[in-house]
C-alpha cells in the first residue's frame, strides 16, 4: 500500500510528510513501527528521490536522533541505512555536514555518551561506502584517516566495520598513509593522550599500526621522533589497567624504524624500558622485558659493526635490570619477579605455620586460594625470568664494545649456568642456552679473552640439555650452543672443553633420533670446524 501511495508524493505532499514521518521516528510505539518508517524512507529515496533533495537535512536530524537513542539492533540499522539513502540525494553541503558530524562524534574520546556516539559513527561510515560511495569518496580526508585509527578499535564490531571501510576505500597501506599521514598522526595522538585508558590504549596501537603498515613513509616524513616521544611520556607513572600494550607499540616502533629511532635516541628508549622493567607488576614486567628485547635486537643487530651499523653499548643501561632480576632472591617477592617463589615456600614451612587449621587459623579454602596464588607468582615470575633471558641474549648478540662484554661475561655465564640447569623448565633452559649461543658468539666476533674460563663449567649442564630425552626442541637448541661455543674456542689452541663440545655435537649427529637435532649438530659442527 505504501509503494503505491508514493506514487502520489508531491512536493507539497513532502512539506506535511517529513515532520509526520520524524514524528514517528521519535515517539513512534513498536519496534515495527520504527524501523517501518526508518524502511520508508529508503524506498522513498528509491523511488522518488528528487523529491527528498529539499529535505534531506531534516530526514537526516530525525534519523541520527532517533538511531542514538534506540537500543534495538534492527531499528539502528533500517536508520542508518536510511540516512546513507538519504545522502544519495542530498546537496554536497548537507553531505559535508554529515561526514563532518560523523567524523566530531568519533573523534569526541572523552565525551560522557562516546561509547554510543563512536558507534553511530562507525555504522553511518560503513553505510555510506556501501550504498553511497560516491558520497564518501568525496571526504576520504576526514573519513579514511578515521578508518585507520578506528581499525584498533577495542570494541570489535566497531574494528570489524572499520577495517570494511579502510579495506573498500584505501588505494594501498602505504601510498593512503602518505596521503594522510598528518590526520592519522594527529588522531592517534590525540587518543593517546585521552583520559579513558581503552581510548589511551587505541591511541598507542594506531601509532605503532602507522609505523608497521608504512615505515619507510613514518621515518621518511620525520614522524618517529614524535611518536617515540609521545609514547614514552606515557609510561611512566601508576601502572592502569591495560598499560601494557602501550610497550609492545614503543617496540614496534623501534622494530620498523631503527635508524630513526636511533637518531631520536637509542639510549632514551632502552632507559624508559629499562624503568618501566623495574615495575613490581609481574604482567607489565614481562610485557617491558619483551619490548626491551626487541628494541636491543632493531637498535644494535646481532654481529654488528661500525661499518654496518650503528653500533651502540647498551650493556651499562640493561644489564644491571638483567642482573637484579635473574640475581637469587631478586624477584622472589609478591609481585613474583623471578623463576621461583622459594622464600615464599620457605615461610610456609616455618613453625608458625603449623599450628591446626592452616596458616595463621585460615579455613581450607583460604589456604586453597593462598596456594593457588603462590602457584601464579610463581609461574608469572618464571616468564619474566626467561623474558630476561631473552634481553640478555640480545643484549650480549648486539654488543659494541668488547672491555664491556668481557667484564660482564663472567657473570653472564653465571646466569645461563643457573637457567640451563636440569631442575629448571625446558623453556628457560632453552633461553640459558641462547644467551651461550649470543655470548660465546659475540665474544668470537669481538675477539675476548678468557672465554674458556667461563664455558668450562657450563659443559655438563650443556650436555645435560644435548642429552634430554623428551623435549627435541632444547636439543636442538643446545646444539646451535654448542656449535657456538666450539667456534668461540677455536682460537684458544689445545682445549679439553672444545674437545668436549666437539664430541658431544658428534654424537647428537650420528645418534640422536631426531632428524631435526641431527641436522642442528650437522650444521654446528660444519660451522664450527670450518
Amino acid at each position: 500500500t505504501l509503494d503505491l501511495l508514493m506514487n502520489h508524493v508531491d512536493e507539497e505532499v513532502m512539506k506535511e510528510l517529513v515532520p509526520a514521518i520524524g514524528g514517528v521516528l521519535r515517539s513512534g510505539v513498536g519496534l515495527n513501527t520504527r524501523a517501518g518508517a526508518a524502511r520508508f524512507i529508503s524506498r522513498l529515496c528509491l523511488r522518488r528521490g528528487s523529491l527528498v533533495r529539499p529535505h534531506a537535512g531534516k530526514l537526516f536530524k530525525s534519523l541520527l536522533s532517533a538511531a542514538e537513542s534506540d537500543r534495538s539492533a534492527s531499528v539502528f540499522a533500517a536508520m542508518i541505512a536510511a540516512v546513507a539513502s538519504v545522502a544519495r540525494h542530498a546537496t554536497e553541503a548537507r553531505v559535508n555536514q554529515l561526514v563532518e558530524d560523523a567524523a566530531v562524534s568519533y573523534e569526541a574520546v572523552d565525551d560522557d555518551n562516546h561509547e554510543r556516539r563512536a558507534t553511530l559513527a562507525t555504522a553511518l561510515c560503513l553505510e555510506l561506502s556501501r550504498n553511497a560511495s560516491d558520497a564518501l569518496r568525496d571526504h576520504a580526508t576526514k573519513i579514511l584517516p578515521l578508518a585507520f585509527v578506528g581499525r584498533f578499535d577495542e570494541d570489535e564490531k566497531r574494528r570489524r566495520r572499520w577495517e570494511e571501510v579502510w579495506e573498500e576505500n584505501a588505494s594501498g597501506a602505504s601510498s593512503t598513509c602518505r596521503l594522510y599521514l598528518d590526520e592519522i598522526l594527529a588522531s592517534s595522538l590525540k587518543r593517546l593522550g585521552s583520559s579513558q585508558y581503552q581510548v589511551k590504549r587505541q591511541g598507542a596501537a594506531a601509532l605503532a599500526g602507522l609505523a608497521v603498515a608504512a615505515p619507510d613513509v613514518v621515518a621518511g616524513a620525520g614522524k618517529v621522533p614524535a611518536i617515540l616521544d609521545a609514547l614514552l611520556k606515557e609510561l611512566p607513572g601508576r601502572v592502569w589497567e591495560g598499560k601494557e600494550s602501550l610497550l609492545p607499540g614503543v617496540a614496534d616502533v623501534v622494530e620498523k624504524c631503527p635508524e630513526a629511532s636511533g637518531k631520536f635516541g637509542g639510549e632514551t628508549v632502552v632507559a624508559a624500558l629499562v624503568a618501566e622493567a623495574s615495575r613490581k607488576k609481574s604482567s607489565y614486567r614481562e610485557a617491558a622485558l619483551s619490548a626491551l628485547q626487541r628494541s636491543l635486537t632493531a637498535l644494535a643487530p646481532p654481529g654488528g659493526t661500525k661499518e654496518t651499523s650503528p653500533v651502540c653499548d647498551f650493556f651499562p643501561v640493561a644489564f644491571p635490570l638483567i642482573r637484579d632480576v635473574l640475581s637469587p632472591g631478586g624477584g622472589s617477592d609478591a609481585d613474583g619477579v623471578s623463576g621461583d617463589a622459594s622464600a615464599a615456600a620457605r615461610k610456609d614451612q616455618s613453625p608458625a605455620n603449623d599450628a591446626d587449621g592452616g596458616v595463621g587459623g585460615n579455613t581450607i579454602r583460604e589456604m586453597e586460594e593462598e596456594a593457588h596464588r603462590k602457584a601464579s607468582e610463581a609461574k608469572a615470575g618464571g616468564a619474566v625470568a626467561e623474558r630476561a633471558l631473552e634481553c640478555l641474549a640480545s643484549l650480549c648478540a648486539g654488543a659494541g664494545d668488547a672491555a664491556s662484554l668481557a667484564a660482564a661475561a663472567p657473570a653472564v655465564a653465571s646466569f645461563a649456568g643457573e637457567a640451563i640447569d636440569p631442575s629448571a623448565p625446558w623453556t628457560r633452559r632453552a633461553a640459558g642456552l641462547r644467551v651461550v649461543k649470543s655470548l660465546s658468539t659475540r665474544c668470537g666476533q669481538l675477539n675476548v679473552s678468557g672465554i674458556e674460563a667461563w664455558l668450562d663449567p657450563l659443559r655438563e649442564s650443556m650436555g645435560s640439555c644435548a642429552n634430554d630425552p623428551k623435549v627435541s626442541q632444547l636439543r636442538s637448541v643446545a646444539a646451535e650452543a654448542l656449535g657456538a661455543s666450539t667456534r668461540a674456542l677455536g682460537s684458544v689452541g689445545t682445549s679439553s672443553t672444545r674437545d668436549a663440545f666437539v664430541k658431544k655435537l658428534e654424537e647428537m649427529r650420528d645418534g640422536d633420533r631426531a632428524p631435526d637435532v641431527r641436522g642442528a649438530a650437522h650444521r654446528s659442527l660444519a660451522d664450527a670446524l670450518s
